[in-house]
């Protein structure tokens, strides 16, 4: 039998023994924290931090991140190919464009940029726009026309290449990824007041387009703009649109339209807050570092979709506010690149000088760091929002390193209750 003095040493024995595995527990979770927090200590959520300027001034340009860089292509008809290392806060000169471009739809799929058409502007404008063979005059100008262009920049060559253009032609196209295709929105049939937004999709694999059912709802001419996102299977449209009331008149309000890849339907869901879009772009974090909503940048306003409750919340704006800038995520990070400013010198008139724009700032969303990433990254293609090949690497080691710990106190636990038996068996004999 155990005396109680025993007894009371081995119930001080297994406490001890609690509180070491707990200690180890601890020990190891502090691991896994440090290895895979992304500088989560240095960031304040809901906050913008100037980062290093692009070489090269440039809106209208695109942007989009693939493997954890940041390309910046184009804009103002120019062929500058820039990417930006986040990690390094560097940016370094690629091979051109072959086709300077400015407006264009911008979207990557298997370590490739896609440069889908634009708006270009002839220097030596005839009527209509008379350009190159195969460019269509646009009619609304005398001094720009479309030309349907898809062409395609490979990360890993630094080298371009030439691919089937859109089968629509547009002054205003937004380019997402969704699974393994490519999908096209953009204005087209525009009107005095109205224009049809026509989506088709493209295979990068086969190289083939097809045309889909075009948004059901009209929007509007004179706001010119929208903005396109992407969430699971889902393109999220953000814009002023027409509607007609219960008496039949027509409206027009900001509206959230849905469209479902999987069922190939559209669906209304939600107003917009904002009046009017103009040159705003987007930008979604994943749900791996922060929680995963729609960032809506304006100017002088950012605007946050959750696309799980369908509602809007605001948040910081952009320190510097531009215009027809591009947005790209890497690790749940925004990244607001390039684009011009409005400067009023005489703020009696209406006179006003654009200011192109180098700027590159980065935006801390709002819960960043607050939640735990237990599941797989997401997906990298199109302009969706990355998690980088290194974070997530940091993330596996921390892991592994945390198992690895968890392991060794079990071992130690086990080893440590063995003892106390044979201590117990020794007693009482």
């Amino acid at each position: 039998m155990l005396y109680p003095e025993n007894q009371i040493f081995l119930w001080l024995s297994m406490n001890k023994l609690i509180a070491v595995i707990l200690l180890l527990f601890f020990i190891s979770g502090s691991f896994v924290t440090a290895l895979n927090s992304v500088s989560a200590s240095e960031l304040v959520e809901d906050s913008w931090n100037i980062k290093e300027s692009m070489r090269e001034p440039r809106s209208g340009l695109g942007v989009v991140a693939v493997d954890g860089k940041i390309y910046a292509i184009g804009g103002d008809n120019f062929g500058t190919n820039e990417r930006y290392d986040p990690k390094t806060d560097t940016w370094t000169t690629l091979a051109p464009m072959p086709t300077p471009q400015s407006n264009f739809a911008i979207a990557t799929y298997q370590g490739k940029i896609y440069c889908i058409s634009s708006t270009l502007y002839d220097p030596d404008p005839q009527p209509f726009g008379v350009g190159e063979a195969g460019t269509k005059p646009m009619p609304v100008s005398s001094s720009a026309y479309i030309i349907g262009i898809n062409e395609v920049y490979d990360t890993v060559t630094n080298s371009w290449g030439t691919k089937t253009p859109p089968p629509i032609s547009s002054n205003n196209i937004k380019a997402h990824v969704v699974g393994e295709k490519i999908f096209i929105l953009g204005i087209t049939e525009m009107g005095s007041t109205m224009s049809k937004l026509a989506l088709v999709m493209y295979d990068p694999v086969t190289d083939v387009w097809t045309e889909k059912p075009s948004i059901p709802t009209d929007i509007a001419t004179s706001m010119y703009d929208f903005v396109l996102a992407v969430v699971d299977d889902k393109l999220f449209v953000i814009g002023s649109f027409y509607g007609k009331t219960s008496n039949g008149f027509t409206t027009l309000a900001s509206k959230v339209i849905v469209y479902d890849t999987k069922f190939d339907v559209w669906k209304e869901v939600n107003s917009a807050p904002m009046g009017m879009v103009y040159d705003a772009a987007t930008g979604v974090t994943t749900g791996f570092f922060a929680p995963q909503k729609i960032y809506f940048f304006e100017e002088t306003r950012t605007d946050v979709y959750d696309p799980v409750t369908n509602t809007w919340s605001t948040a910081e704006p952009m320190s510097t506010p531009r215009r027809m800038f591009g947005v790209a995520v890497v690790d749940d990070l925004l990244y607001a690149i390039g684009g011009y400013t409005l400067n009023f010198p005489d703020y009696s008139s209406t006179i006003f000088i654009n200011e192109v724009s180098s700027a590159n700032e980065q935006y801390v969303p709002v819960g960043y760091g607050s939640v735990l990433p237990l599941g797989p990254s997401p997906s990298s293609n199109g302009n969706s929002p990355f998690v980088s090949s290194e974070s997530l690497w940091v993330f596996l080691t921390g892991s592994v390193v945390g198992i690895i710990v968890l392991i060794v106190c079990v071992v130690v636990g086990l080893f440590f209750i063995s003892k106390l038996r044979k201590n117990k068996r020794h007693t009482t004999k």
